[in-house]
């Protein structure tokens, strides 16, 4: 059972890894600031010089990659 546990997260990690390589730089910031830091559309906008609807549609667009 571990060893099947094993396999699954690792193909899990195969597939993240190929998804990631497919984005830009850009695009794997604006992951970063809503993923791993939590922040909000209207945050991460500010920071980055965009509006919340721009953020929006291109994480959409980004996730639709996977």
């Amino acid at each position: 059972m571990l060893s099947k546990q094993y396999m699954m997260y690792e193909s899990e990690l195969n597939d993240i890894q190929k998804f990631l390589q497919k984005l830009s730089d850009t695009e794997i910031e604006l992951l970063y600031q809503r993923y791993e830091c939590g922040r909000s559309f209207e945050t991460i906008g500010y920071i980055l010089g965009y509006d919340n609807a721009y953020i929006q549609r291109q994480l959409k667009k980004i996730l639709l990659k996977y």
